[in-house]
């Protein structure tokens, strides 16, 4: 099974290198046609914003349990 790279290693691409990069293969775009190291790119953009895009990140929140003495029954459908 596939698994998503983490987001610090993605790097902003125009729709040009993009398709270029795609079809010479992506090592190969970065080393010889960009003269750059992707890895050390994406963790300085990664740096640079905070690993948030820029945004800050909003806390999730999580609804507690009842306790199970406060729980009410929910009647089933076949004993109505």
């Amino acid at each position: 099974m596939a698994e998503k790279p983490d987001d610090k290693w993605a790097l902003p691409l125009c729709r040009e290198c993009h398709d270029t990069q795609h079809n010479v293969g992506e090592l190969f775009f970065w080393i010889n046609i960009c003269n750059r190291d992707p890895f050390l790119e994406a963790i300085t953009l990664y740096q640079e914003f905070g690993g948030t895009g820029g945004k800050p990140r909003a806390p999730r929140k999580i609804k507690p349990r009842k306790p199970p003495h406060l729980r009410q029954k929910i009647q089933s459908r076949g004993s109505r």
